[in-house]
């Protein structure tokens, strides 16, 4: 074995020993100088070991990993993604698919090396992945075959687009210089053209983020290197590292206190969208996951420390619905239904021990001052009426789908109200709207939405909260009405120009989740804090009650007086609710609103599925239709024009020397 593939084979083996060491290190909890510390040590091994790649490259040849090694390090792969799913243990599966990924990577280089390879490959390889690509875009708008699009897709975008960029490039390393300053030119000018074109169609800046990825993966394919590991891997470890979670003081243990703040509801009063959140409630893992993610910024937390109260009852939980709120779940729910992790029922359930109302008649010695109530978002579709709108297309073209639904809302929301009302008879019980979103200004750059789009979310939330409002009237419940504007008082909705681009709601906020590797490192858990308040939105929406409860007497009255109407309305309602069967209930369900329904046992035949069709639809549009596609190649080929042009023109310099 001659120096020079010593030294590659002892470059490539540092290069693992320091990725492992970068995954190992990105954790949950891991202090900030050991993090930074491992990724600077992953950052010069990496560097060198590109550097030492592209030395090769230049020199017409790039060692690959012999034949042995290969049937080594295949075994390795097998081996540990079979003990992730023999075993469960966490990290072998990334383990394997990186192995597979690193020798996929040095087989492209021994092809690339070959002689008599044809003349034209690259290209034809471009116009396969162009084909697939298209294929995939055009079974995701036209069809709901989501499995072979994704198929189609993936075999384009993964495995047939990154060949023809690096074969290609490696053929076209000769190019003359006037040709390659041709192709450079030609390359800056496609960029910069599809840069404009894609910001005046899409009314926003945040697209220059994506083509400039597109750009740095491309010029890291054609490098002749494997640079894009690098790229991708040091992604994917960045997401792993989570805060410490915070631990739970003693303002949360609440037997024997006299004056407690007891807080109902979902994700809006849980925190979710925080930085930190408590122990044990961001927890992915399979088994045993919590993700309730109850955040110390949170505002009841916040609002608790006030002299009013001397301890918080802290029971609300991300993704809850009023079922995950109801001691008894009514039908169609199963019995069985716990708090769970998407707030779907039987669906992933988390260890709670119970409903959130059944989790406080499990407690004793707690004395409750008042109870803080904040649920009906998700079962009137927040997350799927989020994803449509991030997704391309126009939202608001399904507004009906979810207007029309809103009767069901304020039926789940009586149900709910009733058991509140039996468990807290003689305690405050005041009920919080959601805050207004976002701002109907013009020329917004914080988020990627049209204005009839913003518009559609700011009356579906006002329409909401009258549901509310008006349903806990029917009770006597307090109502903090003041939470609407809670954002807007402080100038913290999205698309405010007040707010310096820092308004107190997430639009697209990616961290991970804490629990195994497989749970870290997935994309799919990285977009969870999208579209909830943050730590300034919780700060304010904080203020807005504590300024409400000084307004109130003292004590403040655990009822308000009910018109007669009101009492007449909720008497009849309940009336006819009781005497329903489950699929009487169903039924009206659907008279009401034929389009869909809200609620089913784990989603199926509900308005859900309705909108995660559409968004996959509207993506598929999007890359067709709408030219995403030539927009994404026309970033391809620019960036690989320029690419090329750059790497010959370094070859040329290596020639010369």
């Amino acid at each position: 074995m001659d120096i020079a593939r010593r030294g590659a084979y002892r470059r490539t083996a540092f290069f693992v020993l320091a990725l492992g060491a970068l995954l190992a290190a990105a954790r949950p909890g891991m202090p900030g100088w050991v993090a930074v510390a491992v990724f600077t040590v992953y950052i010069a091994v990496a560097a060198v070991w590109i550097a030492g790649q592209y030395a090769q490259s230049l020199a017409g040849r790039q060692e690959v990993v012999p034949a042995w090694l290969w049937a080594l390090a295949l075994l390795a792969a097998g081996g540990l993604i079979t003990l992730y799913f023999v075993r469960g243990w966490s990290g072998t599966l990334l383990g394997g698919a990186f192995l597979v990924y690193l020798l996929f990577g040095s087989a492209v280089a021994a092809w690339r090396q070959r002689e008599g390879l044809p003349r034209r490959l690259g290209l034809g390889l471009a116009v396969i992945a162009v084909l697939l690509t298209t294929a995939g875009a055009a079974l995701l708008w036209l069809t709901s075959w989501r499995l072979a699009a994704g198929i189609l897709l993936g075999l384009g975008v993964l495995l047939f687009l990154p060949l023809a960029l690096t074969i290609g490039a490696s053929q076209a390393m000769t190019v003359r210089r006037g040709h390659g300053l041709l192709l450079g030119v030609t390359g800056l000018i496609l960029l910069g053209a599809t840069g404009y074109v894609a910001v005046r169609v899409s009314h926003s800046y945040l697209v220059l983020w994506v083509l400039g990825a597109i750009v740095v993966l491309v010029v890291a394919v054609a490098s002749a290197t494997q640079a894009d590991v690098v790229l991708v891997m040091s992604l994917i470890a960045a997401m792993g590292v989570t805060p410490r979670p915070a631990g739970e003081p003693d303002h949360l243990a609440v037997e024997g206190r006299q004056r407690v703040l007891v807080a109902l509801g979902d994700s809006f009063m849980s925190g979710e969208g925080a930085a930190v959140y408590y122990e044990g409630t961001d927890e992915a893992d399979a088994e045993d996951g919590n993700q309730c993610r109850r955040s110390p910024t949170a505002w009841p937390v916040l609002a608790s420390r006030s002299p009013a109260f001397d301890g918080l009852d802290f029971l609300a939980c991300s993704g809850a619905r009023t079922w995950n709120v109801l001691p008894q779940p009514p039908a169609p729910a199963p019995a069985d239904v716990t708090l769970t992790r998407k707030g779907v029922p039987g669906a992933e359930p988390s260890r709670s021990p119970a409903t959130q109302l059944d989790a406080y008649r499990k407690q004793s010695g707690v004395t409750p001052a008042m109870v803080v109530l904040s649920v009906g978002g998700n079962d009137a579709g927040f997350a799927t009426i989020g994803q449509m709108c991030l997704a391309p297309g126009y939202c608001n073209e399904k507004a009906d789908l979810w207007t029309s639904s809103l009767p069901q809302v304020e039926r789940n929301l009586r149900a709910t109200y009733v058991a509140v009302d039996d468990t807290f008879p003689g305690v405050p019980v005041a009920v919080v709207p959601y805050p207004d979103p976002i701002q109907l200004t013009e020329g917004c750059n914080q988020l990627a939405l049209s204005r009839r789009e913003k518009e559609f979310l700011h009356d579906y939330v006002n329409q909401l909260n009258g549901v509310i409002t008006r349903t806990a009237s029917e009770f006597g419940f307090h109502v903090v009405d003041d939470m609407r504007r809670s954002l807007a008082s402080e100038h913290l909705q999205l698309c405010d120009p007040a707010n310096d681009g820092r308004p107190g709601l997430n639009f697209v906020e990616l961290r991970s989740v804490r629990g195994g590797a497989e749970d870290r490192f997935n994309p799919a858990n990285w977009s969870h804090s999208s579209l909830h308040p943050n730590e300034r939105g919780h700060a304010a929406m904080s203020r807005t009650f504590q300024t409400w409860l000084a307004r109130q007497p003292s004590p403040v009255p655990p009822r308000l007086p009910v018109s007669a109407g009101s009492r007449d309305r909720q008497e009849t309602a309940l009336t006819t609710q009781a005497a329903m069967t489950s699929g009487q209930a169903l039924s009206e369900a659907r008279a009401e609103a034929p389009l869909c329904q809200l609620a089913g046992v784990d989603d199926r035949g509900t308005c859900r599925p309705q909108g995660t069709d559409w968004t996959m639809r509207q993506v598929g549009r999007m890359l067709l239709a709408q030219w995403g596609l030539l927009a994404a190649f026309a970033t391809v080929l620019g960036a690989w024009l320029l690419s090329v042009a750059f790497f010959a023109w370094r070859r040329r310099l290596a020639d010369y020397s």
